[in-house]
């Protein structure tokens, strides 16, 4: 286990719906989030939201979540991180 994830807040329910809406929509290509937008999709208030984006940079490690703007609402760019593939799984340069 890294050390950012040892660290890492545990994630409540809302945590929890707020990820899994954000893998969904990066799926789907989408990449900037306002918050306000978000809370009334999921039905959370635009501070739940920026709560738990802060909450979800440092414990989850498939979503590359960075504040863009500092206004209100906040707007958010959140990207899927590609897993690299690990050694034996890498093409042969034969």
């Amino acid at each position: 286990m890294s050390h950012s994830e040892q660290s890492a807040p545990p994630l409540s329910p809302k945590d929890e719906v707020l990820k899994a809406y954000l893998a969904e929509r990066t799926r789907a290509g989408d990449r900037y989030f306002k918050s306000k937008y978000v809370a009334d999709e999921i039905e959370l208030t635009s501070n739940e939201i920026g709560a738990s984006m802060v909450k979800l940079r440092s414990a989850v490690t498939s979503l590359d979540i960075e504040k863009w703007t500092t206004n209100s609402p906040a707007t958010w760019r959140v990207t899927p991180v590609r897993q690299s593939a690990s050694p034996d799984q890498q093409p042969s340069r034969s």
